[in-house]
């Protein structure tokens, strides 16, 4: 009683760029920067592919969603994701989660990866992670960064 579900669907949000149940996209060179919600929902690219590079998501709620991926693991790599208000990345899914050349700064939390399944009642084991490898990831800066480097550019 009185519990509220968790939902994370729902047709108002607003996105800068989705890519929907596309896993093999080629998504380089892209800018997405001030959506409500997030800059990039997809599903990621497999691992053994590389069409992903050279992008950017900054001051969105959440730089990218990463939701019910239908592969083993889902790699992003060649990402900026900077000054994102919640999340730089957020992964809600059953692929294990491989973040490699990316820088992510100024992020409220920089990696929310929520690694899922099998289903408890299964008692089954199944070996998922997350991986950074030759990724950056620093914390946020304090609320009045923005006033000092305004101040230094416009004396």
């Amino acid at each position: 009683t009185g519990k509220i579900p968790l939902r994370m669907t729902t047709t108002k949000w607003m996105l800068a760029l989705r890519l929907g149940k596309q896993k093999t996209a080629s998504l380089k060179d892209n800018r997405c920067a001030g959506s409500e919600r997030a800059g990039f929902s997809t599903q990621g690219e497999e691992l053994s592919s590389n069409v992903w590079q050279n992008n950017v998501a900054h001051s969105c709620l959440w730089g990218i969603f990463v939701r019910k991926a239908k592969i083993e693991v889902t790699k992003l790599n060649s990402v900026v994701l900077w000054q994102n208000y919640d999340f730089g990345v957020v992964h809600w899914s059953t692929s294990s989660l491989v973040i490699r050349n990316s820088v992510l700064a100024d992020n409220g939390f920089s990696v929310f990866a929520m690694v899922v399944g099998p289903h408890p009642l299964g008692h089954a084991l199944t070996n998922k992670y997350v991986e950074y490898k030759n990724t950056l990831i620093y914390g946020r800066n304090a609320n009045s960064a923005c006033d000092e480097r305004k101040k230094s550019v416009n004396p």
